[in-house]
């Protein structure tokens, strides 16, 4: 008898034993973390665009509105037009207050036309802010003063490739986004923190 009671309590420890390290062992897994990502919605404007008049349908699909800026002005875009373009137009955006977006919107007969301007365009705006290409770096012993780098990229719909962009960034925080999309060209001038945003936005 005294044998089976020390059998008895030997399995009784032993299973407190056990399942004491079963205990630390789920005490000691960490616990799965729940991460969330909020988006916050898209900036929209606080005053009403601008009335316009019926255009051309080049014209009439340069949108209303962009992020939180409306239609302010339009007006020709002769500088275009000696360039080449079929059609070119200024048009201003505002914010209602003192923040506005210039946008300069052209069509061209061919894409390979547009190609061109749009190449010596970025290369003007470029040399103008001093800004050089993303991953260049500056000449030893220059003296001269660079701006912020340019960034590029393709311009795809649908998945296919129509254009190309380029945004040059100047020092004192402006900054100019040049975009193609087959043969029409587009150049938007504000705030450089906002050109991504904005020609992500803008629908051509």
């Amino acid at each position: 008898m005294v044998i089976v009671g020390i059998v008895v309590g030997v399995l009784v420890l032993g299973g407190a034993v056990t399942a004491l390290v079963l205990t630390m062992n789920r005490s000691s897994t960490p616990s799965a973390t729940v991460t969330s990502t909020t988006q916050l919605p898209s900036p929209t404007p606080t005053v009403a665009p601008a009335a316009r008049e019926k255009g051309s349908a080049f014209l009439d699909a340069l949108p209303s509105s962009v992020l939180q800026y409306a239609w302010a002005s339009v007006a020709p875009d002769e500088a275009w037009r000696t360039a080449g373009a079929l059609e070119a137009y200024d048009v201003t955006y505002t914010d209602g207050g003192s923040g506005t977006v210039t946008v300069r919107a052209g069509q061209w007969r061919t894409a390979a036309e547009v190609t061109a301007y749009q190449t010596t365009l970025t290369g003007q705006l470029t040399a103008a802010a001093g800004s050089p290409t993303a991953g260049s770096t500056a000449t030893a012993g220059s003296t001269t003063a660079v701006g912020p780098a340019t960034s590029t990229g393709d311009v795809t719909v649908g998945g296919v490739t129509v254009g190309t962009w380029t945004i040059v960034p100047q020092a004192d925080g402006a900054g100019t986004v040049v975009w193609s999309n087959g043969t029409t060209l587009f150049e938007a001038s504000g705030p450089a923190s906002e050109l991504a945003d904005l020609y992500a936005a803008f629908p051509l």
